[in-house]
C-alpha cells in the first residue's frame, strides 16, 4: 500500500530498498518483483515519485547518433525496442496504461562526411538505414512517452505490494561489518538487506550518508526542452540536426530540445534557451513558425565522469549496488541496468 503521509514508516523492514524513484530505481522494483514476487521492497524518492529527469525526458530509445558514441554503451542497449514492446503491452492489459510506445523512426540531417560515418557505421553494424543526398533515415528507431511510463510503473509496484515512499530523504547508511543493515531518513529508520542506490543526479551524496564511503563520479548537466501544441502539423518521424531534436507525440504535441548546461542543481529555465530552442527547432521545421510555445522546462541528468553507467556492487559495502550515472539514456539502458542488479542480488 501507498504511504502517502508516510506514516509508521518504522515499523518497514525491507528485503531490498532503493534509494531513487526515476525510471531506473522503479524499473530496478519492476524486475525484482518478476523475478521474486513475495520480496519485500520499498522505494524511496526525496520528493516525488518520478517528477525529476525520468519526467522530463524526451523518451527517444536511442543514442541521437549512434556512431558517435563508443561501442561499449551498446552493452547497455540489447533488444530495447522488444523490450518495451513488450512492456507496453502487458501494461496496456494489465493496467490499461499507454507508455505511447511506438517505432516513427528518426531522420538526420547533417554534413555529407557526418552522413557518410552514419551510413558506413550503421552498414557495419546491421542497422537499417536508408539514405538520400541530405539526410539519413533510421527507420527502427522507437520511442515512449517517459512521463506516461513513470505513472504506469509506479502504478503496477503498487499493485504489486511494492512500498512508494516520497519525500523521504536518505540521511545515514548504518553499515556493521562492511554490511548495509539500514538507513535513518527524514521519516524515521528503515531496516534493509540490500539498498539499491538509483538516485540520478544526486548520486554522489552517497560519500555524504557514511562518512568517507565511495561514492559514484556523478554530477547534474541541465536539460531545458520545450514543446509546441501543434496538432495541425503532420509530423511522423523524429527529426534531428547539429543536436537539436524535434519528436512528435501522438497526441499533436511536438517536443524540441535540448540543452546541455554544466550548471549545478540548479533548475530553472531561461529565457535565452526558450529563445534558442524555439530559433532551431523553426529551422528543423518551419512550420513550427506560427505554432505555440506550450511548456517549457529542465531536468538534471546524472553525468557519469567515465561516460559510462555505474551499475555493480559498491566496492566497500556489502549489500549497497550502483545504479547510477546513465546521463541522457536512463530510459533506453533501464531495462538491462535493472536486469544486471538483480543477477547480482540473486545470485
Amino acid at each position: 500500500m501507498y504511504k502517502r503521509n508516510n506514516e509508521h514508516i518504522s515499523n518497514i523492514t525491507s528485503r531490498v530498498l532503493i534509494a531513487g524513484g526515476g525510471i531506473i530505481g522503479l524499473y530496478s522494483a519492476y524486475i525484482l518483483t518478476k523475478k521474486a514476487a513475495d520480496m519485500p521492497i520499498t522505494v524511496i524518492d526525496q520528493g516525488a515519485i518520478g517528477a525529476q529527469c525520468s519526467s522530463a525526458a524526451g523518451g527517444i530509445l536511442s543514442p541521437l547518433l549512434p556512431w558517435d558514441y563508443p561501442d561499449t554503451i551498446f552493452e547497455y542497449l540489447p533488444v530495447v525496442n522488444e523490450t518495451y514492446a513488450s512492456l507496453a503491452l502487458h501494461l496496456r492489459e494489465d493496467m490499461h496504461a499507454d507508455i505511447e510506445f511506438h517505432i516513427p523512426g528518426m531522420r538526420v540531417f547533417a554534413s555529407v562526411n557526418n552522413l557518410k560515418t552514419g551510413q558506413a557505421w550503421c552498414q557495419q553494424h546491421n542497422i537499417n538505414v536508408h539514405a538520400d543526398d541530405s539526410s539519413l533515415y533510421l527507420p527502427d528507431i522507437a520511442q515512449l512517452n517517459p512521463a506516461a511510463l513513470v505513472q504506469a510503473l509506479r502504478k503496477k509496484l503498487l499493485q504489486t505490494g511494492v512500498e512508494l515512499l516520497e519525500n523521504t530523504q536518505v540521511k545515514k547508511c548504518h553499515v556493521k561489518a562492511k554490511r548495509l543493515i539500514g538507513i535513518d531518513t527524514s521519516q524515521g529508520y528503515i531496516a534493509c538487506d540490500k539498498l539499491i542506490w538509483t538516485t540520478g543526479a544526486w548520486a554522489n551524496a552517497l560519500s555524504q550518508q557514511q562518512g568517507n564511503i565511495y561514492a559514484p563520479e556523478i554530477r547534474p548537466i541541465k536539460g531545458q526542452m520545450i514543446s509546441f501544441d501543434c496538432p495541425e502539423i503532420t509530423l511522423e518521424e523524429i527529426l534531428y540536426k547539429n543536436g537539436h531534436y524535434l519528436i512528435p507525440r501522438q497526441n499533436g504535441i511536438i517536443l524540441a530540445g535540448s540543452t546541455l548546461e554544466d550548471t549545478g542543481f540548479d533548475q530553472s529555465t531561461t529565457q535565452t534557451a526558450l529563445e534558442t530552442l524555439t530559433q532551431r527547432s523553426i529551422e528543423l521545421l518551419p512550420a513550427l513558425a506560427n505554432a505555440k510555445v506550450s511548456a517549457h522546462w529542465s531536468g538534471l541528468r546524472p553525468y557519469s565522469e567515465s561516460e559510462l553507467p555505474i551499475v555493480e556492487a559498491h566496492p566497500e559495502v556489502n549489500g549497497l549496488y550502483l545504479n547510477c550515472g546513465h546521463h541522457r539514456y536512463g530510459v533506453c539502458m533501464a531495462p538491462y541496468s535493472a536486469e544486471k542488479i538483480a543477477k547480482m542480488i540473486f545470485q
